[in-house]
């Protein structure tokens, strides 16, 4: 388990090489396991394997903050959507594996139709109004 500022963020297995420039930004101070697979080619994408890895954040703020040192390190994202349930950043490793950064909103706060059935959404996250948060971590 990782553990910073007195709040246990997460703990994972990192099975890729160079992963860890992405751990580096989203989780500071901290050190990775990396195993090698420079020069190898990627999985042809109709084949079975590793579709991306998810990793919750337990607050808004907490998502804000990786958010920030990704961009701080110039690592580009693929998207970045709204759910309604959860707000998601997508980005690929070196190896091009897709990784989520996500946090879930409280299920009070989930998005319903009028029948009590869950509606979610995907809308395009306002990366602006998530970086103000780092602010109120």
């Amino acid at each position: 388990m990782l553990s910073g500022s007195g709040l246990s963020y997460f703990g994972f297995l990192v099975f890729w090489l160079n992963f860890m420039r992405i751990c580096r930004c989203a989780i500071p101070n901290r050190a990775m396991n990396t195993w090698e697979s420079a020069g190898g080619s990627p999985p042809s994408p109709r084949s079975t394997g590793l579709y991306h890895l998810a990793i919750l954040y337990p607050t808004r703020p907490l998502l804000a903050d990786a958010l920030q040192r990704l961009l701080a390190a110039g690592i580009e994202l693929d998207g970045a959507s709204d759910h309604g349930v959860s707000e998601a950043l997508y980005l690929r490793d070196p190896d091009g594996n897709g990784v989520e950064l996500y946090w879930d909103r409280p299920k009070e706060e989930w998005p319903r139709a009028a029948d009590g059935s869950l509606a979610m959404f995907t809308r395009a996250l306002d990366l602006d109004a998530l970086l103000k948060e780092v602010q109120r971590k």
